[in-house]
């Protein structure tokens, strides 16, 4: 099996960047809250926590499905 890696810079206008930066903060705030309920309910299997968070990040924290996962 072969790798093929590309390298890009990204340069959004200023809008974009603003909803980017908005989806990152968005993001990593909902990684926080997954540990906190990880440890809260020592749940580590993957399949357990997204049954446990899923519906919370996409609601609380606006997250689209695939980000939420």
């Amino acid at each position: 099996m072969s790798l093929l890696s590309v390298k890009c810079k990204l340069v959004p206008d200023a809008s974009t960047a603003e909803k980017l930066s908005r989806t990152v903060n968005q993001f990593a705030d909902a990684c926080n809250y997954a540990l906190q309920v990880a440890r809260r309910d020592n749940a580590w299997n993957k399949f357990a926590l997204q049954r446990a968070v899923y519906r919370e990040l996409r609601e609380r924290f606006g997250l689209t499905a695939n980000l939420a996962v």
